[in-house]
């Protein structure tokens, strides 16, 4: 039991991981991208004029992020097995 957790916490930091790494690459090599997608999310998500004006927008982009997250850890992190 107590290998299993201490599997999904390496897991969980793995992707952790992986998502700052991407992050700091962009921040290096696309500062631009960056920039709007600060501008984008302070329009449509945070905002509650904006997310509750774009709402269909805001839910669709949360369930697609939940299942690609959902997706990654559960097939290529081993949850699957």
């Amino acid at each position: 039991m107590v290998t299993e957790i201490i599997e999904k916490i390496q897991m969980i930091l793995e992707v952790i991981g992986i998502t700052l790494f991407i992050v700091g690459l962009l921040f290096c090599l696309a500062p631009k991208v960056v920039a709007k997608l600060n501008r984008w999310g302070k329009i449509m998500l945070f905002t509650d004029e904006g997310a509750l004006k774009n709402n269909i927008k805001s839910g669709v982009l949360f369930i697609i992020l939940g299942m690609i997250i959902y997706f990654i850890n559960h097939h290529y992190l081993g949850m699957g097995k």
